[in-house]
């Protein structure tokens, strides 16, 4: 696969690599998001990150607020030197 990531996409994909599954709140803090807006960034991020096969998501709550996310073996492939 050929994505051109972002430092943001590669931070969170590398976080993601050194352990298990995270809510969306420590990805934005990994990735040094800190608008008010930062979950909703690191969300949007993850979301495209999810689409192209590089994470899973699954939601923590019934609400649906919050998210667990991992990374998939192409995600680990795609920061693997």
């Amino acid at each position: 696969m050929s994505r051109n990531l972002s430092l943001a996409d590669h931070t969170a994909l590398t976080y993601l690599f050194t352990g298990n599954r995270t809510a969306t709140h420590w990805v934005a803090r990994a990735c040094g998001f800190t608008s008010d807006r930062a979950t909703a960034q690191a969300r949007t991020m993850l979301r495209r990150l999810q689409r192209w096969g590089l994470v899973g998501g699954v939601s923590a709550s019934r609400s649906g607020n919050v998210y667990w996310w991992t990374i998939t073996d192409a995600g680990r492939e795609a920061v693997q030197p």
